[in-house]
């Protein structure tokens, strides 16, 4: 997958990058206390104990930069990901499909 990034609030220049994985479940708390509303962040979520659980589903994503970025400290941004859109029942129903007519002699 390709992946385009950029930094929040036109800080900098668009940051090239690939996804190299994404969680199958969703977080259930935020990793910095930064991202949540309540601190300047930009996600809403609700209080729960100790940590802030996100009140819309979240999936951590993993980048690989292709360049480092100038300032080593953590910084906000927006991920703009793009990719093909795919169903996995279509795989499944080609794969069946597919079967049913080898094993059928056409």
């Amino acid at each position: 997958m390709a992946l385009r990034a950029s930094q929040a609030q036109h800080r900098g220049s668009p940051v090239d990058a690939t996804v190299l994985d994404v969680d199958s479940t969703r977080s259930q708390q935020l990793p910095y206390a930064m991202l949540d509303a309540r601190h300047g962040g930009s996600i809403a979520t609700q209080p729960h104990e100790k940590q802030a659980v996100p009140l819309r589903p979240m999936y951590r994503v993993r980048l690989l930069l292709r360049e480092p970025l100038p300032q080593e400290r953590e910084m906000r941004g927006m991920a703009h990901i793009s990719a093909e859109r795919s169903s996995w029942l279509w795989h499944v129903l080609q794969n069946g499909l597919a079967v049913v007519i080898r094993e059928s002699g056409f």
